[in-house]
């Protein structure tokens, strides 16, 4: 991930530089002209290091102006998008050298003589400036991000939502909270027992009215009832409703009649408009245009071949795969060939449904605290994949014993050893050696750990 940022990096000073208006697709054509393969990057990335192009440019001096801020050296030219990079809290970047990354782009840039680098800004009053959202997606109105556990999808429903809605000054968790607070976004989980009555519409019981024994049965909206309402009353602004875990519960049970609602043509004002009776109010409903349901699905739960096709036609799947270039090395461990070996084997084992995500080792300094997190997170995921089928969790773990380890049990009295096959106690090691991860992914000797980490 270090390499891209830095030709992201180059992607923008280049579009800076010739005042040119560049798209998501650009950007992801361009990183594949220059590192090779099949590289998708999503828009948040670009959307990223585009303002931290933007910061750093705003904070150029009266002398640096007048000085003209020239890239006609290399060495400078390297300085200046380093201290970038390294100024960002993005991916422990401050605590590497961003230098041998930016020098290995650059050759590669001359290489293929993608663009002239030694180019002049003459400053801030003189910078050209891009539309504040240069990278044109379409937003969709229904989208269900999906991947396996540690991906960081309810995370990144955050970061949807506030993109959505609108961004402000304030940091994406600020924002986050103030669009809860105003109601803008509402956030639910689904389950086994979630149905109808909660999402839409449900009956339910209240006193009977002057003084009068026994009660009745009143229409109670649901949160989706409640969130359209608001939508509809407020049509400047977009609105969100999050279902985490959409697959975990019976989706034709819980949504009914009103899947058909979902799609875009069908919303309020749209050219195939559909309004339905609600059963218990009999009330009329549509869905309003400015709603957004932006779902979440654990592939280790349910696959994604599994969900309702009902529901497949009317949502866009974005898949949010394990980013092991996100991790770092910690203590002698090389945590993205760590991450790699394990969900390479895990998917020869099972299917790329069941992997480990980075998240879980995103904030890990020692070692230490790597053995707890493959303790008490990794290796019971894995033991719950195979149905705690031990010996395929020691494969995935480099089958050398450093993390689990088994004991033969001895038959009971009065069974012929031919009657029984060997069966044995499988523990989790209390302590992992200093070499077992090296071990893991089958290197010798412990790597360098990256300068200043």
């Amino acid at each position: 991930m270090r390499t891209r940022a830095c030709v992201i990096m180059f992607f923008y000073y280049d579009a800076l530089v010739e005042e040119r208006e560049v798209t998501l697709v650009q950007g992801q054509e361009h990183l594949r002209e220059v590192l090779g393969g099949d590289i998708n990057v999503d828009r948040k990335h670009f959307d990223y290091w585009r303002k931290r192009l933007h910061e750093r440019l705003s904070t150029i001096t009266e002398d640096e102006r007048v000085a003209r801020l020239s890239f006609d050296d290399d060495e400078e030219f390297h300085t200046f998008i380093k201290s970038i990079l390294e100024a960002s809290s993005k991916d422990n970047y401050a605590r590497c050298d961003m230098t041998p990354y930016i020098e290995s782009v650059c050759e590669r840039y001359e290489q293929r003589q993608l663009f002239n680098k030694k180019r002049v800004i003459q400053g801030k009053a003189d910078l050209p400036t891009l539309p504040e959202r240069p990278l044109q997606v379409e937003m969709r109105l229904n989208t269900i991000l999906y991947g396996p556990p540690g991906t960081g999808k309810t995370y990144a429903t955050r970061r949807r939502c506030v993109e959505i809605c609108g961004p402000t000054a304030t940091d994406i968790q600020e924002r986050y909270e103030e669009l809860i607070d105003c109601g803008q976004v509402e956030f639910v989980t689904f389950h086994q027992s979630y149905g109808y009555e909660e999402f839409v519409e449900g009956l339910r019981p209240v006193p009977n009215k002057d003084g009068q024994a026994g009660f009745r049965l009143k229409p109670k909206p649901g949160v989706l009832k409640r969130i359209a309402k608001r939508a509809r009353k407020d049509g400047e602004n977009a609105y969100v409703l999050v279902i985490d875990e959409i697959n975990r519960a019976n989706i034709s049970k819980v949504m009914g009649e009103l899947i058909t609602l979902l799609e875009e043509d069908k919303r309020e004002g749209a050219e195939n408009e559909i309004a339905l009776t609600l059963p218990h109010s009999g009330q009329r409903f549509t869905l309003p245009p400015n709603l957004h349901i932006l779902g979440t699905m654990n592939t280790a739960d349910r696959s994604i071949a599994l969900i309702d096709t009902a529901l497949r036609r009317r949502f866009q799947f974005e898949e949010m795969a394990p980013e092991p270039g996100r991790l770092g090395v910690v203590d002698g461990i090389d945590l993205p060939a760590v991450l790699t070996t394990i969900n390479e084997r895990l998917e020869y084992l099972i299917d790329r449904d069941h992997l480990i995500g980075h998240a879980w080792l995103m904030n890990v300094d020692t070692k230490a605290e790597v053995d707890d997190i493959m303790r008490r997170k990794i290796i019971p995921l894995i033991a719950e994949y195979f149905y705690d089928d031990w010996r395929k969790v020691r494969a995935v773990l480099g089958n050398a014993g450093d993390f689990v380890r088994d004991e033969p049990l001895q038959p009971p009295q009065g069974l012929d050893d031919a009657d029984v096959d060997e069966r044995f106690r499988w523990t989790v090691q209390d302590e992992f050696a200093a070499d077992a991860y090296h071990r893991l992914i089958g290197r010798p000797t412990a790597p360098k750990a990256d300068a200043g980490a």
